[in-house]
C-alpha cells in the first residue's frame, strides 16, 4: 500500500475504507462481512476508516471488530450533522454525537471528525426545502463563531486529533471556509468523472470541486475523494431505483454517450487479454502482474460510489482513481471504464471489489473493499474529452 500525506493529519494509506458499505447505507450487508471487511481492510494495508453515525451500523461493527483496540496507525474518522442550531447549542450537540460515536466505537478520541452537513452565507436562499436550511446547512457566521472553536475546544480536550468539513454546497462558501484563518484540517470533495455531486446537495449550480480542492491544497488541508462513481452514474446501471429527474439517474443519462464509446471498444465485459498494471502516480507503468487473463479493476453493482477505481494496461492512462490522483494523460482508461460499465452487473452485492492499488481481493470467495482515495496536488483542468472526442480518439486507437 503506497502512502500519501493527508495535509496535516499526517502521512495515510493511499486508499481509505469508506463505512457506508458496511453500515448498509447502499443495501443489506451481514455482520460477519462487514466486520471481515474492515479486517481485510486494515490487513491489506489502508490505515483510515472513514465512519459516521448516519452510517447504521459502522460504528458499531467498528467496536466489534477491533474490540476498542485498533491496530498500530490505524486511524478513525468521524461525522456529526447539527445544520443552524442555537449559537450555544453547537458544543453539545457536537460533545454528545462525538461521545455516542465513540462509545459505538469503544475509543476514547477519533483522529478526525468531520462536519457534516453543508455551509452556506447567512442569507442565502436555496432553490428546495430552504424552509428547512437549518436542518441541512450550517450558516457562515455560525460556522466562524460557534462551531470552528466547538471543534477546537474538542482538540484541546483530546477528543478529536484534528476537524474537518464536507466540501458539497455553495462552493464559495467551502472555499471561504478553506482559506480562513482557523480553517479545517481536511475536506471531502467530490472527485468523479462528472465533476458532480449529485442529490449530495439541493443545489443544481456548478459544484467547482476542482477549484475546492485547489484550495484545500493551496493551503495545506488534506483532501478526501467521495463519489467516485457518483452514486452509480458512473456505472451501467442502479442497484435501486430512480425518479427519472433524481440528480442520479440525470448523471446517468450525461454519461450514456461515453458508456457507447466504451463499449465499442468491443472489450468483454470486464476481461482483457493483457496482463494488467497497477497505476502508480508519478510513473506510468509499474511492474506488471502475473501474466494471466484476470478481471479488470472488478467491482460490484455500485452502491453510492464510495469506491475508486485503479489499473488496467498499457493504454489504461486514467481511470476514475487515475485521475483523482491527477495523472497527466488525456484518455479515459478504457479498461478501467469497461470495469464500471460492463463487469459490475457480473459481481455479487457491493461489498466486493478489486483495486489493483491494495491487491485482487474480488472473486475469492472473501469480503472485498469499498474506499476513497486521498487526493495529492489539485487536480488540473478536466484531463478527459468530452463524448465526442473521447470516442473519436478510441476510433483512432
Amino acid at each position: 500500500m503506497e502512502k500519501r500525506q493527508f495535509g496535516t493529519i499526517g502521512e495515510v494509506s493511499r486508499l481509505t475504507l469508506g463505512g457506508g458499505g458496511i453500515g448498509q447505507v447502499w443495501g443489506d450487508t451481514s455482520r460477519e462481512e462487514g466486520i471481515a471487511t474492515l479486517k481485510m481492510a486494515v490487513d491489506s494495508g489502508i490505515d483510515v476508516i472513514d465512519a459516521a453515525p448516519g452510517y447504521r451500523v459502522c460504528e458499531a461493527l467498528i467496536g466489534e471488530a477491533f474490540g476498542g483496540h485498533l491496530p498500530n496507525g490505524v486511524r478513525i474518522t468521524t461525522k456529526c450533522g447539527i445544520g443552524s442550531p442555537p449559537a450555544e447549542e453547537v458544543y453539545p450537540r457536537l460533545r454528545a454525537s462525538l461521545e455516542q460515536s465513540l462509545t459505538a466505537m469503544r475509543l476514547e478520541r477519533v483522529d478526525l471528525f468531520f462536519l457534516h452537513n453543508e455551509i452556506c452565507p447567512d442569507d442565502f436562499v436555496y432553490p428546495v426545502d430552504n424552509e428547512r436550511r437549518s436542518e441541512f446547512a450550517t450558516a457562515w457566521s455560525l460556522f466562524r463563531g460557534a462551531v470552528v472553536p466547538a471543534f477546537e475546544r474538542l482538540q484541546q480536550e483530546g477528543l478529536i486529533g484534528a476537524w474537518g468539513i464536507t466540501g458539497v454546497g455553495v462552493p464559495d462558501t467551502i472555499i471561504r471556509a478553506l482559506e480562513h484563518t482557523q480553517r479545517p484540517q481536511a475536506v471531502q470533495a467530490v472527485a468523479n468523472l462528472l465533476d458532480s455531486p449529485g442529490g449530495l446537495t439541493r443545489l443544481r449550480t456548478p459544484a467547482r470541486p476542482r477549484e475546492i480542492i485547489a484550495t484545500a491544497q493551496n493551503n495545506g488541508v488534506g483532501v478526501m475523494g467521495i463519489r467516485a462513481v457518483q452514486a452509480g452514474a458512473l456505472t451501467n446501471a442502479f442497484d435501486r431505483p430512480l425518479e427519472p429527474d433524481h440528480p442520479e439517474a440525470v448523471d446517468f443519462g450525461r454519461a450514456a454517450p461515453l458508456q457507447a464509446s466504451v463499449r465499442s471498444v468491443g472489450w468483454q465485459a470486464g476481461h482483457h487479454r493483457t496482463p494488467l498494471r497497477p497505476h502508480h502516480a508519478g510513473r506510468r507503468h509499474a511492474r506488471p502482474r502475473r501474466q494471466e487473463s484476470r478481471r479488470v479493476a472488478s467491482m460490484p453493482r455500485c452502491r453510492g460510489g464510495r469506491s475508486a477505481l485503479a489499473g488496467g494496461d498499457r493504454r489504461d492512462r486514467c481511470t476514475a482513481a487515475a485521475m483523482m490522483r491527477a495523472d497527466p494523460g488525456p484518455l479515459i482508461g478504457v479498461s478501467g471504464w469497461v470495469s464500471m460499465l460492463d463487469s459490475l452487473s457480473k459481481r455479487s452485492p457491493a461489498k466486493r471489489c478489486q483495486l489493483w492499488s491494495v491487491r485482487p481481493l474480488a472473486g475469492r470467495g472473501k469480503p472485498g473493499l469499498a474506499v476513497r482515495p486521498v487526493l495529492p496536488a489539485a487536480l488540473p483542468p478536466p484531463m478527459y474529452p468530452p463524448p465526442e472526442e473521447f470516442r473519436r480518439r478510441v476510433d483512432n486507437g
